[in-house]
C-alpha cells in the first residue's frame, strides 16, 4: 500500500511539475478590461504606432520590378518587351501622374526599369527608370557612284 501510495505522490509531483513549466513558457495574455457602468465616449481607431514605417502594411500592394526595353509609349502606357523564364513577353503598364519618370525619354529601344504594383489584374507603373536611350540610327552610307572606264 505504501508503495502505491509513493507512486502516486510522485506521478502527481511530475505532472503539476510540467504543467508548470508548460505555463511559463506560454505568453501572457492580456485580461478583458472590466465593465464600467458609466458610458464612455466613442473612441476613434487610431494606426497602430508598432508597425515599422519602412514594411507596407496588409492593405497596400506590393511593388515589383520589370526590365526590358520600349516598345511604345503613350501619354497613359507603356509597353516594354521583357524576358520572363528564356521567352520575350511584352507588358503593358498604365501610367499616372503619380508616375515618377528618371533618365531620358521614353522612345522605342530604351532600355527601362519600371517599378509597378498589381492593381485590379493591371500594373500600375509607380517609378520608371530609363537605363539608356535608344541608339540613334545609323546616317546613311552614300555609295560613290561606279567609274565609267
Amino acid at each position: 500500500m505504501k508503495c502505491w501510495q509513493f507512486i502516486l505522490v510522485m506521478v502527481t509531483a511530475a505532472v503539476l511539475a510540467a504543467g508548470t513549466a508548460w505555463a511559463a513558457q506560454q505568453p501572457a495574455s492580456p485580461k478583458p478590461a472590466a465593465k464600467s457602468v458609466v458610458s464612455q465616449p466613442a473612441q476613434t481607431a487610431q494606426p497602430a504606432a508598432s508597425q515599422p514605417a519602412d514594411r507596407p502594411s496588409r492593405g497596400e500592394a506590393h511593388t515589383m520590378t520589370a526590365q526590358g526595353t520600349v516598345v511604345s509609349s503613350t501619354a497613359t502606357s507603356l509597353v516594354v518587351a521583357t524576358e520572363v523564364k528564356g521567352k520575350q513577353e511584352d507588358r503593358t503598364f498604365t501610367l499616372t501622374p503619380e508616375t515618377q519618370r528618371m533618365g531620358g525619354e521614353l522612345t522605342p529601344g530604351a532600355k527601362v526599369e519600371v517599378h509597378y504594383r498589381m492593381e485590379n489584374k493591371e500594373r500600375i507603373a509607380t517609378k520608371i527608370e530609363v537605363a539608356s536611350a535608344a541608339p540613334a540610327p545609323a546616317p546613311a552610307r552614300v555609295q560613290p557612284a561606279p567609274k565609267k572606264k
